[in-house]
């Protein structure tokens, strides 16, 4: 495993679980390597501890032109990653990248993507108890752009979506209403 300075036992943990992470992130041993995959920890790491109005979150990490999701579905408080991916599956079976085993949540109930050009966007899979964003009932098969803060509602399960940047230098943790827009380009990776 590579080596980063002073790793918390919860950092040490996520990697020993998440191997991906170094392969992708940290196999370089130049200095920039090892702060980039610091920096992807703690974004992961605190996501937990962030105030947000539901119980459940996604986050989404963009990292150039590739992306991965950390959530507490489907035990909170437990952190789990989805690997890097253009589109991940939400739903009750096992395969999903993000399972979630509750009676009313589809088999493949839903599916978050990303592409570096257009951002993150979620498509309900014709999901019986149906998926929301905001308050609005999503038609089946049809893209909708997510946005840091916005709500997910999967049947009756309300998620909390963020958006997360590792950036040069740490920041506290954009809100709702902050926009990425109004950082200085320099601060943004990717």
């Amino acid at each position: 495993m590579m080596s980063i300075p002073s790793p918390t036992p919860t950092a040490r943990r996520l990697l020993m679980r998440y191997p991906w992470l170094i392969h992708s992130y940290g196999e370089d041993t130049q200095t920039s390597a090892h702060s980039r995959l610091e920096r992807i920890l703690d974004l992961v790491i605190k996501a937990p501890k962030r105030p947000r109005r539901t119980m459940y979150y996604l986050q989404a990490i963009a990292l150039d032109d590739s992306a991965f999701l950390s959530t507490n579905l489907p035990d909170n408080p437990n952190i789990h990653l989805a690997p890097i991916a253009a589109t991940w599956l939400l739903g009750r079976h096992e395969e999903c990248a993000i399972p979630i085993p509750l009676a009313s949540i589809s088999r493949f109930h839903a599916a978050i993507g990303y592409s570096a050009a257009v951002g993150f966007y979620l498509v309900d899979l014709k999901s019986l108890n149906g998926t929301r964003l905001n308050g609005e009932t999503l038609q089946s098969m049809k893209k909708y752009p997510l946005h840091h803060g916005d709500r997910i509602e999967m049947s009756h399960l309300p998620i909390e979506f963020s958006i997360a940047h590792p950036v040069a230098e740490p920041l506290d943790w954009i809100t709702t209403s902050d926009s990425l827009d109004s950082l200085p380009a320099t601060m943004l990776i990717g």
